[in-house]
This record gives structure tokens, sequence and C-alpha cells, in this order.
């Protein structure tokens, strides 16, 4: 199973407590996929143009677009209205911030240990061969603290479940 060590940056067209309506649209492209949230609202993303990730704070509409995990933590979770917020049906924090640059809302999901710990641990008890990340350069390994480390941590942890 793969799981991401980054979170996913969304613009907000508008906000209802918890949820962030985003663009939507309808895409006729065999090349565009649906990424979809619990809160049953879309984004559809052209995998025919190259995704970069972005040091700006800029966010398109239709797509939104990938934050490191470092970044998540220092810059963006400490804008969170409300605090991180947890999703039950796919075990994942989640937050709302209103950007500084821009004024606009936005809202990021992401995985950390205690998300990853849940999805570990559905692999191991639906026999699961195995668990792997993509972007694990996504957490800074030179950087103060511990982030790098806890998310290593965490992949023996499910074999303890």
């Amino acid at each position: 199973m793969g799981v991401p060590w980054y979170g996913y940056q969304y613009y907000c067209v508008k906000v209802t407590g918890d949820h962030c309506h985003v663009y939507n649209q309808t895409v006729p492209s065999k090349h565009n996929i649906m990424y979809s949230h619990t809160n049953g609202d879309h984004i559809y993303h052209n995998s025919s143009k190259k995704h970069q990730q972005s040091n700006s704070n800029d966010v398109d509409p239709h797509i939104g677009r990938e934050v490191d995990l470092d970044r998540i933590k220092s810059e963006y979770l400490p804008l969170a209205i409300g605090g991180r917020k947890w999703d039950d049906s796919s075990k994942s924090p989640f937050f709302t911030f209103k950007n500084k640059t821009t004024g606009k809302y936005n809202q990021i999901w992401y995985d950390d240990v205690e998300s990853l710990t849940y999805k570990y641990k559905y692999a191991v008890d639906n026999g699961l061969r195995g668990v792997g990340m993509w972007t694990a350069d996504s957490v800074n390994y030179g950087a103060p603290g511990k982030l790098a480390k806890e998310m290593w941590n965490t992949l023996p942890n499910y074999n303890k479940m």
C-alpha cells in the first residue's frame, strides 16, 4: 500500500464549518483524475500537465498543490482556524486557514504519525504484503526537530499491532 508523506493544499471557494467547498468542474479528458474528499467535493487534476511543488502561496483553484510536511507543521498549522481537525472516515488530519498573502481560505489534508499508524495497521490487518511511501523527501532531514525520525519510526509500529 502506498502512502504520501506530504499534504495537499486546496483553495476554498467557500467554507462551511469544517467543509472546504472546492472548485468543481466537468472535465471530458480521459487524462484527468478526480480526487474526492469525505465532504463530497471533488478536484480534477489534469495528469498530462507536469506538477511541480511551489514555494509560493498561490494555489491553483482547479488542482491545489502538494506541500511538504515540515512546511505544513511550521508555516501553515499555526494559522489553522480551530486547530488540527480529524476526519474519522479517512483517518486523516486536516485544517483550514486564511492565507495571509492572498486573504483566501485554504484547506490542507495530510498524513502524520497518527494517521499513518492507522493506515499501516490496515495494511497488516488485511494481509497486504507491505507499505511504502512516496515523497519521503518531503520531510526535511536536516531541519531541527524530530519529524523525519518520527515518520520513519512509525513504519515498524504496524508490526506491533
